[in-house]
């Protein structure tokens, strides 16, 4: 199993860091939060506790890393629907 050369976070062999993947750390690390949070309660999570999880200040930050996670294809998510965040 390798880890990620920005946070040592243990990463399946078919998944790449960070670097690898094109991902800014703030994005990197909210994809590590999602894909930690979706498993154990089986649904997305509010952008609330997305900017909880992440420490981040705003749920505009939020938005915008969503936003790139989506263009790059790690998530999707349903317009205008709640905790729509699915991990592809």
């Amino acid at each position: 199993m390798t880890h990620c050369p920005k946070c040592g976070h243990k990463l399946a062999p078919t998944v790449r860091s960070s670097a690898e993947l094109g991902l800014t750390t703030r994005q990197h690390d909210l994809l590590k939060f999602l894909e930690w949070f979706i498993p154990r309660n089986g649904y997305s999570p509010s952008f609330d506790e997305m900017v909880e999880g992440t420490r981040l200040k705003s749920k505009s930050g939020i938005s915008r890393l969503i936003g790139g996670l989506e263009e790059r294809g790690y998530i999707r998510r349903k317009r205008f629907r709640a905790r729509s965040v699915e991990l592809v």
